[in-house]
């Protein structure tokens, strides 16, 4: 028998359900396949996140007790933590001075409103914001210096504290606050994409990505919700922008072919699927092949960034629940998702994800269908 090790960071919906937690923040597995809104549901308790054996020998700067008055933020700096006053102010200045002006859409004018004059702004006086607006700094930081530990430990503090808090005001959600929340839950949804690629180890075990699946998805919900209580909002537009993805017209070809991927669909349509599972991949092929059509047409790379982006809001929702129970043909058709990222000129928030992404799928897979895996390993 193997050695059973017990979860001693676990969610607390999972301890109380006396299951194993897999102790993946922000949103353990579990509650992400039990609740429609996992964030709402799956709480740790305020306990540091699991050593990182790269540094566990490094000692970081001397922290100031919680609620000293001497921090430089508006709110306490929590108590064992590791985060010092010091790196919380190089991570605002990082985040004012260089990421805003790095995120998506940062070259229209809704972008550059919410993430360059709105976030900090709300940030001054919501503690949710500023410490997810923190944690997107960190995770930032953690692009251009991977061995930074001071920006690694900071993002896994300030993103469950601004999840905390998060949760509180979901309760309640009215008009004092429907511009905060929907402006946290853009931060922390940009966290939950940014958090394997930036934040995972060589030690740690694969993830799928669908914590921030479901984390899109209660985007839109929260847009639904504050939609009458919101007349001029910086984050209604930005999202509104986002999702205005334009018609694919016919242009000219560029000179750049895909591998020929034709053992896939031929297995769609020939296997023991059911009529309802064979339409769900089938439109997932569909909207995949639209990608590649704008790659080959040369559309702009930040097009194509928001259709691949918008791939959740544009399949069939029970896709999702496929790659949830890890079906191989749901895994591999998502693997050709992310391989079309390395298609186009990735900025900082996608470097390194198609890879991360990719092999981390490769080895969910199993291995009577590593032929399907072959296309996207192809094009990474």
């Amino acid at each position: 028998l193997r050695p059973h090790r017990k979860s001693r960071l676990g969610c607390k919906e999972c301890k109380a359900r006396k299951i194993k937690c897999d102790e993946v923040r922000p949103v353990c597995g579990n509650c992400v396949r039990r609740f429609p809104v996992a964030e709402e549901e799956c709480h740790f308790y305020s306990a540091p996140p699991r050593p990182l054996p790269s540094f566990t020998a490094v000692t970081l700067e001397s922290t100031y007790p919680a609620g000293s008055p001497t921090s430089l933020s508006p709110y306490p700096v929590y108590a064992g933590t590791g985060v010092s006053r010091s790196t919380e102010l190089r991570l605002f200045h990082h985040f004012a001075t260089v990421t805003s002006q790095e995120m998506p859409l940062c070259n229209e004018e809704c972008g550059r409103d919410l993430w360059a004059v709105k976030v900090p702004s709300i940030g001054f006086d919501n503690e949710g914001v500023y410490s997810a607006m923190l944690a997107i700094a960190a995770c930032h930081v953690l692009t251009l210096n991977p061995d930074d530990v001071r920006a690694r430990e900071a993002s896994y503090h300030y993103i469950d504290a601004s999840l905390s808090l998060h949760r509180q005001q979901l309760s309640k959600i009215d008009k004092s606050n429907a511009e905060v929340l929907l402006t946290a839950s853009i931060l922390i949804t940009m966290h939950a994409k940014l958090r394997s690629p930036c934040l995972h180890t060589s030690t740690e075990p694969y993830v799928l990505p669908t914590s921030y699946f479901r984390m899109q998805e209660g985007i839109e919900k929260i847009m639904q919700v504050t939609q009458p209580l919101l007349v001029h909002s910086a984050a209604r537009k930005y999202l509104l922008c986002y999702g205005d993805i334009p018609e694919l017209h016919d242009g000219m070809a560029e000179t750049f072919e895909f591998p020929d991927d034709s053992l896939i669909r031929k297995y769609i349509s020939t296997a023991s699927l059911s009529y309802n599972q064979k339409f769900i991949y089938s439109q997932a092929l569909s909207y995949f092949d639209t990608i590649k059509k704008a790659i080959l047409i040369g559309e702009k790379s930040q097009t194509v960034h928001r259709r691949i982006t918008a791939m959740v809001s544009r399949v069939p929702k029970e896709f999702l629940s496929l790659l949830e129970d890890q079906q191989p043909l749901a895994l591999a058709i998502l693997a050709r998702y992310y391989a079309l990222m390395r298609c186009v000129e990735e900025p900082w928030w996608l470097r390194g994800t198609a890879e991360y992404e990719i092999r981390g799928l490769a080895n969910l897979v199993p291995e009577d269908w590593s032929w399907a895996m072959e296309w996207p390993m192809a094009v990474l």
